[in-house]
């Protein structure tokens, strides 16, 4: 196995097959969101203003790719996740109906990704922010499981349109379990051999954390003014190609001012307390939102049974990938 492909490995789609399926998943996943979640569409932001803070830069661990314009008097950023700006869209444009929401399709550009066959520098994310009056663990539970749904009747009717896809990639329930009790399994490994030895043995999991911001230790990668962490959930699959846990979505609620407060004490990240994105969460003029992210290209993989993420989405590869893909007849977008 070279670059996460098996061996002797061929898809079992033509290009435009492939294409048309990419179509299809992208424009039936985004209408049963919006059908489900009363949603509406909105243009995603590709670039903000570097001085907003409505990028999002992973604890410091994902630089941002950043430029100037109009002679030196504009400094923006591209946007490499969207979380922040949709919240900030709904505040900015005084939507606040609860239970309503909007939905984006970016292309999000993360130059420090680690590059592999289910991960490049472009990520392609359908995201919504809903509108909600409180917090609610059970509710984004429901909304997951119902995610989830999405994705298997979706599967069922690629099946139906390719017949030459065959198999259950997914099991029809979908398990809870949080990240101590995952550990407390496993505990002998790490976190990463946790989720595959897990996905593995049960199928599609939703990861939780342990629903305390007291004593949860937060990721570094984790940003204090994005997610509520204590209500942050992530779903895996067991990829049989890759022979490990993959993750398609997460969700979570907001931060407030009182879960700003608590990451803050933990993270440290102070340089952030005196923006205004944070200082609109301080005064609690930002609606309470439920956020959501898929990951479009790995959905995409998964259902249409390709084993690198390259087939399903255009980004930048090294050569010698190029030319060993080019070898042996794997078409990269």
């Amino acid at each position: 196995m070279r670059y996460g492909i098996e061996l002797g490995y061929k898809s079992k789609l033509t290009t435009r097959e492939t294409i048309e399926g990419l179509s299809i998943i992208k424009e039936n996943f985004s209408d049963e969101l919006k059908k489900h979640f009363n949603l509406i569409s909105v243009e995603a932001a590709v670039v903000t203003d570097k001085f907003s803070w409505l990028n999002d830069d992973y604890q410091g661990t994902l630089r941002t790719i950043d430029f100037d314009s109009d002679k030196g008097n504009l400094f923006g950023e591209i946007i490499q996740a969207n979380n922040k700006w949709r919240r900030w869209f709904l505040y900015k444009n005084k939507i606040k109906d609860n239970n309503y929401g909007i939905l984006t399709c970016s292309n999000l550009i993360q130059r420090d990704a680690i590059i592999s066959n289910v991960n490049s520098i472009v990520q392609t994310e359908i995201g919504f922010e809903i509108i909600e009056e409180k917090k609610d663990i059970k509710k984004i539970q429901e909304i997951m499981v119902k995610i989830y749904s999405i994705i298997l009747k979706i599967y069922k009717n690629i099946k139906k349109s390719f017949p030459i896809l065959k198999g259950e990639l997914f099991s029809q329930n979908l398990i809870f379990i949080s990240i101590s009790k995952l550990k407390a399994l496993y505990p002998l490994l790490n976190l990463n051999e946790c989720l595959s030895k897990f996905s593995r043995e049960n199928g599609s999991f939703v990861l939780m954390s342990t629903g305390n911001n007291e004593t949860n230790k937060i990721p570094n990668n984790f940003s204090q003014d994005v997610f509520d962490y204590s209500t942050y959930m992530q779903l895996f699959i067991y990829s049989p190609a890759s022979e490990n846990a993959i993750e398609l979505v997460y969700l979570a609620y907001t931060v407030n001012h009182d879960s700003l407060q608590i990451q803050n004490s933990k993270l440290k990240e102070n340089y952030k307390t005196e923006t205004e994105y944070n200082h609109l969460i301080t005064i609690e003029e930002l609606p309470l939102t439920i956020s959501c992210g898929l990951n479009l290209a790995r959905l995409s993989m998964t259902i249409l049974q390709k084993q690198h993420i390259g087939e399903v989405q255009h980004s930048v590869w090294q050569k010698k990938f190029l030319d060993y893909c080019e070898a042996n007849e794997i078409t990269i977008l």
